[in-house]
């Protein structure tokens, strides 16, 4: 063997693994710093390793040391505890399920656990006993609706019937009941707000629906303001939010399917769709991405969007985040699958296109050549934020013959005198707005606005009669600030943000040239991304009535087809004629006698 084959087979090296994975060969003990558990000597066979003993005596190679770090696990991790235990499930006994419970929800460190034994009025009295969380449950309706109707014999007898039958969902007719066996079922129910009854010699625990804690009132949307359509958004309950699109699509069809992710926050999921409309293949994949998720912990929406995301389309916001009910349900109305997450006001669509980077939620609501318009200021202003001061330093800096000459006169007369180049003062400026732009959302929102605008007209001025900044730079630098409000999606507009500067070291380095080659990359880029299998630039290339309406809005009534790079079920809005007056015979004006 040359030293090539050793250099090979030193690299190829895998290290012993932490446990036996066949059973016929009994593992070997590994001692030692930083070795756990054992490994067989017949799996490090079949790795390839050679000039070792079967005992693993040799010492491991730094690749497999560097390697056993990286994939050493946690000390809390399943993994390096051996196989998890089973889940304890609800015993008839009525101590044992109380010690579990106390055990499980640390009750002597816990306050607000409230554990509460009681005697059912049944013969010589059956135990029994509830579990809620002080805080999350309504205390009338615990008072009213569970413990006085079982402090009544006929109710407590009745109940005792029920459960042992296990029909117990019309012995409650004022809360949702179900019975479970598995006490970690019981358990996140009651962390949920819910109350969990246990009875003595049932081996199952009666979980109530009593969830009463304080929650934020529907208030008006603060990132998507509009003045013409409805001024509620979404709440932190989850439930709210289902009602709040229950009221506005009133159909049957509409699909509302809960997940649980998350192994600290147990955060429920709602998933929505239109049987019948939206692409069944759409559906289960948004279902495989969610219910796969591993995460510990998922409590807001902008979290979900993230781990269901695809690695590689970092750059790009992957579904339309929005606070109003009504843009959500008409996304789900047109084939769209809609997300909500509890404790989040903020509803995702998926999936998403170059159209939603411009749309507004205003948009279906005003006139047809209001929103064309609209979407080609918000348009102009994306590409404007994006290039425009890249492309001003390179008409300055290298393509004079661009600029007219009175002009060229005009912006050198105003350098005169001015030390800084045209480069860095225009990314000083740039990175001095975002500077009071950030500040004007952390402060206070009495103050805000007043640090943004006086902020940013004082500095300005200052550096102006500071002759640091000349006046054209200054009126570039509001221009593209002005022009970054314009983009509906903060997502989007975060990313312009940051690509700006970009091209504004292009624009400073390769002049136009490198200003067009980074325009040609992100368009290359935007062209190869999928979003659930649908290309980011689908309304643009797919064709078809349904282009129009996306990225042009045309009349209500005009538009007939769902979006095609859907493939929704049903493509059709509406049948070709819609306002069936116009087939009626006009009236007329009666003429004078």
């Amino acid at each position: 063997m040359g030293w090539w084959g050793k250099i090979l087979d030193w690299f190829n090296q895998e290290p012993a693994m932490p446990f036996s994975l066949d059973p016929e060969v009994p593992p070997i003990k590994v001692k030692g710093k930083g070795a756990t558990g054992s490994y067989s000597p017949g799996a490090q066979e079949e790795a390839g390793t050679t000039g070792e003993s079967e005992q693993g005596s040799s010492k491991p190679g730094i690749l497999q040391k560097v390697g056993s770090f990286f994939s050493r696990k946690g000390k809390g991790d399943e993994g390096a505890r051996g196989p998890a235990p089973e889940e304890p499930s609800v015993a008839p006994d009525l101590d044992k399920n109380l010690l579990t419970v106390r055990r499980i929800l640390h009750t002597d460190r816990n306050s607000d656990v409230i554990i509460r034994e009681f005697l059912l009025p049944v013969g010589k009295g059956i135990r029994a006993a509830f579990v809620f969380i002080d805080g999350m449950v309504n205390l009338r309706a615990v008072n009213a609706d569970i413990l006085r109707p079982l402090l009544d014999p006929d109710f407590a007898a009745r109940l005792a019937r029920g459960l042992a039958a296990g029909n117990v969902e019309k012995l409650f007719p004022a809360a949702a009941t179900t019975l479970h066996d598995s006490m970690r079922k019981v358990v996140t129910e009651t962390l949920m707000g819910n109350l969990a009854l246990f009875v003595d010699g049932l081996g199952k625990a009666l979980v109530v629906d009593v969830k009463g804690w304080e929650k934020r009132p529907i208030s008006e949307p603060v990132t998507e303001r509009v003045v013409i359509g409805p001024h509620e958004a979404f709440a932190e309950t989850l439930k709210v939010n289902i009602t709040m699109l229950r009221r506005i699509l009133r159909t049957p069809d509409l699909i509302c399917e809960l997940l649980e992710v998350g192994k600290v926050t147990h955060t429920q999921v709602a998933i929505f769709h239109i049987e019948h409309i939206t692409n069944p293949r759409l559906v289960n994949e948004v279902k495989r991405r969610i219910s796969s998720i591993k995460a510990s912990y998922v409590a807001e929406s902008a979290i979900l969007d993230q781990l269901i995301d695809v690695p590689r389309f970092w750059m790009v916001p992957h579904a339309v985040l929005t606070e109003r009910p009504d843009r959500f349900a008409g996304a789900v109305a047109e084939g769209y699958v809609g997300i909500m997450v509890d404790h989040s006001p903020f509803g995702l669509v998926v999936p998403i296109t170059i159209a939603d980077f411009f749309s507004s939620a205003e948009d279906i609501y005003l006139r047809p050549p209001a929103p064309t318009f609209l979407k080609l200021i918000r348009a102009s202003g994306m590409l404007a934020t994006l290039i425009l001061p890249g492309l001003y330093i390179a008409a300055v800096t290298f393509h004079h013959e661009m600029i007219p000459s009175v002009l060229l006169q005009a912006i050198a007369a105003s350098k005169e005198g001015v030390p800084t180049p045209t480069p860095l003062a225009v990314f000083a400026g740039e990175l001095g707005f975002d500077f009071i732009r950030e500040a004007g959302v952390r402060v206070p929102s009495p103050v805000g606005p007043t640090i943004g605008i006086v902020g940013a007209l004082l500095i300005g001025d200052a550096a102006v009669r500071a002759s640091l900044l000349a006046p054209v730079t200054v009126i570039i630098i509001a221009v593209t600030a002005v022009a970054s409000f314009t983009i509906p999606n903060q997502d989007v507009a975060t990313l312009v943000r940051i690509f700006k500067y970009v091209f504004i070291v292009a624009g400073s380095t390769f002049g136009i040239l490198g200003i067009g080659l980074l325009l040609y990359v992100v368009g290359v880029y935007l062209c190869s991304l999928r979003s659930f299998g649908v290309p980011i630039v689908a309304p643009v290339i797919a064709g078809g009535p349904s282009a129009r309406d996306v990225v042009a809005r045309r009349a209500v009534w005009k538009m007939e087809h769902r979006p095609r790079f859907l493939r929704p079920e049903g493509i059709r809005r509406q049948p070709p004629v819609s306002r069936t007056w116009t087939l009626a015979r006009p009236l007329r004006p009666c003429k004078r006698k």
